[in-house]
């Protein structure tokens, strides 16, 4: 990351969310790896998102990978109601900016954490809309545009 930094790389704003975002995604997933140390790397993800929101950028692909971030935290920290919050906000944001993949992601891991026949609805659902766009694994994509839910 500092070799990023100093590259002056990520001055592109788009390279700077996705750094940003893939680093917060990272430490969600090693969170929810080892429960025993995930609270630092709970806080790092948090941090990141903070970092996105301070550009005072409402681009809707900014504000649902904030989203995304912010609903991995929660979810890890067994704050389920704030992650669908979370999720629901993503969905609508990455609706809004066209991102049909990162959309059909969001819902899907929505459809994990309500459960239920309603919740293996939207699995399949969303796992159809991947599948349309040519991913081959709809659970493993989900993983990566949203690790930790």
């Amino acid at each position: 990351w500092p070799q990023l930094a100093a590259s002056q790389i990520l001055g592109w704003q788009f390279l700077r969310i996705f750094g940003l975002q893939a680093r917060a995604g990272a430490a969600i997933a090693a969170a929810r790896a080892e429960p025993s140390t995930a609270e630092p790397k709970l806080e790092a993800a948090l941090e990141h998102a903070r970092t996105l929101e301070a550009t005072g950028d409402r681009r809707h692909d900014l504000v649902a990978a904030v989203a995304v971030i912010r609903a991995g935290v929660a979810a890890v920290r067994g704050h389920k109601t704030t992650a669908l919050e979370h999720l629901d906000r993503a969905i609508l944001s990455f609706e809004a900016a066209e991102m049909k993949l990162h959309a059909a992601c969001a819902r899907r891991r929505r459809g994990e954490h309500t459960g239920g026949s309603q919740g293996a609805r939207m699995v399949d659902d969303a796992d159809v809309a991947i599948a349309r766009l040519g991913v081959l694994r709809p659970d493993r994509w989900a993983e990566i545009y949203a690790p930790g839910l």
